[in-house]
């Protein structure tokens, strides 16, 4: 189970919500703007987003299998 989620305030305002106090997360923004920008926040402090080291690199290793694949020759 998720501690922060999302919660709707007013037509377009979303807040990251902390699930155990109830209570906005402190040193957010109060309002933010979208859903997904919400969303993502949330996920940061779930700790479930991906660091942007990981994703480069997964992304490299699938160029070079499909390089490989092409050529025929290794890259490392």
């Amino acid at each position: 189970m998720n501690r922060y989620d999302i919660e709707r305030r007013n037509d377009d305002d979303w807040t990251v919500i902390d699930r155990l106090t109830g209570a906005p997360v402190p040193h957010l923004p109060e309002k933010l703007g979208s859903r997904l920008e919400a969303q993502a926040l949330a996920d940061f402090r779930n700790r479930l987003a991906i660091p942007q080291q990981e994703r480069i690199r997964s992304r490299l290793d699938t160029l070079r299998l499909a390089w490989q694949a092409l050529t025929g020759k290794r890259t490392r």
